[in-house]
């Protein structure tokens, strides 16, 4: 009877942990996938060209495909639960600093730098997720955890379209306000000379 409860308590740990992994990567999912067209609107707002927006965005998949050789090493190197806690405190600090900084050029290295943290977390939260999936249950498991990544991804760009450009932080759009307060004062000092 002890080991029928314990047996029950174990299942129920594994299916709490499951939810908490595939919960956490569609939570990332969503911010990966707002981060792509909020960084092009607000380069084509600054007057990027459409060359650079287009190798700002390639900065994230250049991370992916760069580090996917190095998980296996860094697991072994480091484990796995601190590869995974190590990525995200990274990664949320390159959010932020995505956030605080508006400089272009740091914005390519920081969105190198997510691709280089998101992997290991998308490769260890797929093999966590197999690894607590019951045997009889995992094709549905994996379905149920690739289509909350796929709603995830599809939520940033939902969120974006909700709230519009206008829901940026107040601290980015005064500094974009400042940015645009000399080019406007040299503008109207030339109308008055002429």
């Amino acid at each position: 009877m002890v080991a029928t409860g314990s047996s029950e308590g174990e299942a129920g740990t594994q299916w709490a942990a499951l939810a908490g992994v595939t919960a956490a990567l569609a939570m990332f999912g969503a911010a990966q996938g707002l981060s792509s067209p909020l960084f092009t609107l607000l380069m084509q707002k600054q007057g990027m060209s459409p060359a650079l927006i287009g190798l700002s965005a390639a900065m994230m998949p250049l991370g992916l495909i760069l580090s996917a050789s190095f998980v296996p090493a860094a697991v072994r190197l480091v484990g796995a639960r601190n590869l995974a806690v190590g990525c995200s405190l990274i990664g949320a600090l390159c959010f932020l600093g995505i956030g605080y900084l508006q400089d272009w050029v740091a914005w390519f290295v920081i969105r190198f730098i997510i691709g280089v943290v998101i992997n290991p977390l998308y490769i260890l939260g797929e093999v966590w997720a197999l690894s607590l999936a019951p045997p009889s249950r995992r094709g549905r498991v994996m379905g149920v955890f690739n289509t909350l990544m796929g709603a995830g991804y599809a939520a940033g760009p939902f969120a974006l379209t909700l709230l519009g450009l206008g829901a940026l932080p107040c601290r980015c759009r005064r500094l974009h306000a400042l940015r645009g307060d000399p080019a406007r004062r040299l503008v109207k000092a030339d109308r008055f000379r002429g």
